[in-house]
């Protein structure tokens, strides 16, 4: 263990005390909290210490942030995949027209130029 502490970095070594000191803060604050309460649910009742309530909170949260997360990341993507299909078809109507419009300016011009040799 000692030569893995003097491997680590200065930053490594305080990062680990840091995270040590809030795993020891977590771990009193639940031994301190450990007191049982009624949890009651929609169809039952349950007897669960307040730190078990809490952390069940805590990953419930974290769970339907991941899922709403997801789910507006996913819209967002939609609407962007709408949006460029939608330039895409654009493009490619702008694209189908233009060898037309080159064709009639061609033409335009070697009238043109015909004009201009009889002219002279």
């Amino acid at each position: 263990m000692k030569e893995y502490w003097n491997k680590l970095s200065f930053g490594e070594k305080a990062k680990f005390i840091f995270f040590a000191i809030c795993g020891l803060l977590i771990l009193i604050f639940a031994l301190l909290n450990w007191d049982k309460y009624d949890l009651n649910l929609i169809f039952f009742k349950v007897d669960l210490p307040v730190t078990v309530i809490i952390l069940i909170s805590m990953f419930g949260g974290y769970a339907y942030g991941r899922i709403y997360y997801g789910w507006v990341k996913s819209r967002k993507k939609d609407k962007e995949i709408s949006y460029l299909k939608g330039e895409l078809a654009a493009t490619r109507e702008k694209l189908r027209k233009q060898p037309q419009e080159l064709q009639k300016q061609h033409k335009k011009q070697l009238k043109e130029d015909n004009n201009s040799e009889e002219d002279t």
